[in-house]
């Protein structure tokens, strides 16, 4: 039990302490790990030695006594809880989604923690966040700051109007992008701040856009795993909050049969309702918390089926779907219940696929 933290120094604050650099921090409740390769790459394309760790898997004291341009951290929050000294000179905040409501009393302490990552810039730092953000405005920042946004205009940073997006840094551009792009950096948040970072940083159009348009994300995330008979399966096994699967259904096209279920992490699946009736033909429910999801989606206007496991989840789905369906694996849940993990969760779902597809 440590009663006061700032006696103890999380692995962050001491490999800052060790190794410094020139470092870009990105945090969020989703979205992080694709956005820091996606990030990582571009600095690549650009000319730059590039180290990537953090969160992702690479502690961050790998870097120490090696020669990097940037160094580019993905850091969750229960590591920037620790943080006291540590500075990036830009830091990104993609979204912040209820999540981790398990350590955290309230959304407010859950932001407390995700906002430390901008704590010590100064005014010649860059920070780039969510105009969707709750509590922003209550959280003073130093830094040059640079807003995004997919509901409202910003003066400065990028937002969404219909299909095109506007980018306001260096003056105004104006950009159209297909599915095929979106699917690739998996959400608007992703797209938005990778403009906003690439444009401030000085990265030339060309390179930036090039890099988007072949920017493959790691596995279990929106990941297109087959078709049969026309009908198209996608997983998505990385999703384990209800604002993933929400995400999710926001970009693959309708019509939809969903899957979802596992352990839930204390989360409400009420505010899916509308996005399902919209978009999703059919909902299957399967795993620990598959009673109580069903009682949350209660009349969302789709058919919903409740099975044991993620076989018969899959079972189900083809049995309904037709040619031009599209059958969604976004569980919305933790994976324990189950499962290892969510890639061992994600690899038994391709492995089902695999039953069909060949």
């Amino acid at each position: 039990f440590v009663e006061d933290k700032k006696k103890v120094k999380g692995d962050v604050e001491d490999a800052y302490e060790w190794v410094g650099g020139n470092v870009i921090g990105i945090t969020g409740t989703k979205g992080k790990t694709s956005f820091s390769l996606l990030i990582s790459k571009v600095l690549e394309e650009a000319g730059y030695k590039v180290f990537t760790g953090g969160n992702i898997g690479t502690p961050y004291i790998d870097a120490y006594g090696k020669d990097y341009d940037y160094i580019v951290l993905e850091l969750s929050s229960f590591q920037l809880e620790w943080v006291e000294k540590f500075r990036p000179e830009i830091a990104i905040l993609l979204n912040l989604k209820p999540d981790h409501l398990d350590r955290y009393k309230d959304m407010s302490e859950y932001f407390t923690a995700k906002a430390k990552i901008f704590k010590n810039q100064e005014k010649d730092d860059i920070a780039i966040i969510s105009a969707e953000v709750p509590f922003m405005n209550d959280f003073y920042l130093k830094s040059n700051t640079f807003f995004f946004s997919t509901e409202k205009e910003v003066d400065r940073g990028a937002y969404k109007i219909s299909d095109r997006v506007v980018l306001k840094v260096s003056g105004v551009k104006e950009f159209h992008f297909d599915k095929e792009v979106l699917m690739r950096v998996l959400s608007w948040d992703n797209l938005l701040a990778y403009l906003i970072f690439s444009e401030a940083f000085g990265i030339k159009e060309d390179t930036y856009i090039r890099v988007l348009k072949s920017f493959t994300p790691p596995p279990h995330r929106l990941q297109k795993v087959g078709e049969w008979k026309g009908i198209e399966f996608y997983n998505d096994s990385k999703s384990t909050t209800p604002a993933s699967v929400m995400n999710a259904l926001k970009i693959i096209d309708a019509p939809i049969i969903l899957i979802m279920g596992g352990r839930n992490k204390n989360l409400s699946f009420y505010d899916l309702r509308e996005e399902i009736r919209n978009k999703a033909k059919g909902v299957v429910l399967f795993g620990e918390s598959r009673e109580a999801i069903r009682n949350e989606i209660e009349n969302c206007g789709s058919d919903v089926f409740v099975v044991q496991n993620l076989e018969e989840a899959v079972e189900t789905a083809v049995k309904i779907g037709r040619k031009g369906d599209r059958i969604l694996f976004s569980p919305g849940c933790a994976s324990f219940d189950m499962f290892r993990n969510y890639e061992e969760r994600g690899e038994r779902f391709m492995e089902i696929v695999k039953r069909y597809t060949g």
